[in-house]
């Protein structure tokens, strides 16, 4: 019972650390990663843990990785300035102190506390820009209803709820997991409402300090501390129009409390100052987790999720909407194709299968660089085949493969599964040659042709 309570506590401790945590047993594989690592490099942590280092982050070998370095020098390495690629090839710069974890002279593995740097660097220039009041927006604001893609039901549902929204200036909370657009359906709200013709602002809550944020949403006067000037906040700069806050979540409770004050109040003091500035504003919050378990946790306050939660929007992942995933990989090898000049007509059957086999944990932003991937790897115009798929995703398609298991399925049913699965796999992976896939395993190639057909992956 003691070990139960110690390991919570330190589950608790890591979740709600500010700093990315991420801690390898000597052999270089992941024993813990938390969620502000899992911001940081745009993960989660069911992609990393138990898998070695070099298979989340191609390019990090022992000589770049400084969690393999601690180990294999048993050295502390503090302040160290990193750039490198996930294993989606999305660009991360962190700072890192990384120390190895000895006891008794034995090495154990070793712990890394990070900070973003990409974020923060991305968005320097900005902030100093909102301050002023130079912009009105982080990113062009651009998108409408009649610009989000999908037929299937559950987005069909979304959409009807998110229009019910635009006809209201009722706060509302958008939740839905990374990739499933968020700030897509906050802008075509703005965008549809009445508001329309005023600003939207929107900014992503975790990829700023909180020292940074305040002042950025709040304002400040002069003389409120050393260097501060009279500027303008976010929420004055939104003034009749609508402020999108993403991932609210990551708001300390100081900074949930003020923010909880200017929704009930309809006032914004700024940061130093005495008076209280009107304003009318339409917030539009999201989160890409549960807000019930973010209550429970105490990341988000009960009060200010009661006052954000007025209408609820839910956006599915793209695993529970297949249907919408061939009409969104045709919408994106249009764009990048005509991005790369380049005469992409399609798609193979092997591939479309491929695409609809395939979890998309990243959702709709996964398929969306999976199909700009395959357009710069393809050597020549035509179809997309199995043999234009980047590397990674077939190491995906080996991590499905261990939640396939269920204690209420029949044996015989399970392994059929597996070895459905197992095939498939294969062959995708040998890009449609039913001779390599044989060989790959062990089996006679008519064999294989057999299962193939047997199990309608051909």
């Amino acid at each position: 019972m003691e070990n139960r309570i110690q390991n919570k506590i330190m589950s608790i401790l890591l979740d709600h650390m500010a700093e990315g945590v991420h801690v390898i047993d000597q052999k270089g594989y992941t024993l813990a990663y938390n969620r502000a690592m899992e911001r940081i490099e745009g993960l989660i942590s069911d992609e990393v843990v138990g898998k070695h280092i070099s298979e989340i982050f191609p390019r990090l070998d022992h000589t770049r990785s400084t969690l393999l370095q601690a180990i294999e020098h048993n050295q502390v390495i503090e302040n160290y300035h990193q750039e490198y690629t996930n294993l989606r090839g999305e660009r991360i710069t962190t700072v890192n102190n990384t120390y190895p974890i000895m006891v008794n002279g034995v090495n154990y593995g070793a712990v890394e506390f990070s900070r973003n740097t990409t974020d923060e660097r991305d968005y320097t220039d900005q902030v100093h820009k909102l301050m002023e009041g130079e912009i009105n927006q982080t990113k062009p604001n651009y998108y409408t209803f009649d610009m989000i893609i999908g037929s299937s039901k559950l987005m069909q549902q979304a959409l009807r709820i998110a229009r019910r929204c635009a006809e209201t200036d009722a706060t509302v909370l958008i939740v839905g997991q990374t990739g499933t657009g968020k700030e897509m359906f906050a802008q075509s709200i703005h965008n549809a409402s009445r508001r329309k013709h005023q600003r939207f602002i929107g900014i992503n809550c975790a990829a700023l300090p909180d020292s940074i944020l305040e002042s950025l949403l709040f304002g400040t006067v002069k003389g409120a501390f050393t260097g501060s000037v009279d500027r303008i906040g976010l929420f004055e700069q939104a003034d009749r129009g609508s402020l999108f806050l993403d991932e609210i979540n990551s708001l300390s409770a100081n900074l949930q409390a003020k923010l909880l004050r200017v929704l009930q109040e309809g006032f914004v003091r700024r940061v130093g100052g005495t008076k209280d500035q009107p304003i009318n504003v339409r917030m539009i919050a999201a989160t890409n987790q549960s807000p019930s378990e973010q209550v429970e946790q105490g990341t988000l306050r009960r009060d200010l999720y009661y006052r954000l939660n007025v209408m609820r929007l839910d956006l599915p992942p793209l695993v529970q909407r297949p249907d919408d995933i061939m009409e969104l990989a045709e919408l994106f090898i249009e764009k990048y194709s005509r991005k790369a000049d380049r005469v992409i007509t399609g798609m193979s059957q092997d591939f479309r299968d491929a695409l609809k086999q395939h979890e998309f944990r990243g959702n709709v932003r996964e398929l969306e660089h999976l199909i700009e991937a395959a357009i710069h790897l393809k050597e020549n115009d035509g179809q997309l085949e199995l043999s234009d798929l980047p590397d990674h995703f077939y190491r995906n398609m080996d991590d499905q493969l261990l939640g396939l298991y269920r204690d209420d399925q029949p044996l015989t049913e399970y392994l059929a599964e597996i070895e459905r699965n197992l095939i498939q796999s294969a062959y995708f992976k040998e890009r449609g040659n039913v001779s390599n896939a044989a060989k790959r395993l062990g089996l006679p190639r008519q064999n294989l042709q057999y299962k193939l057909k047997k199990y309608d992956i051909i």
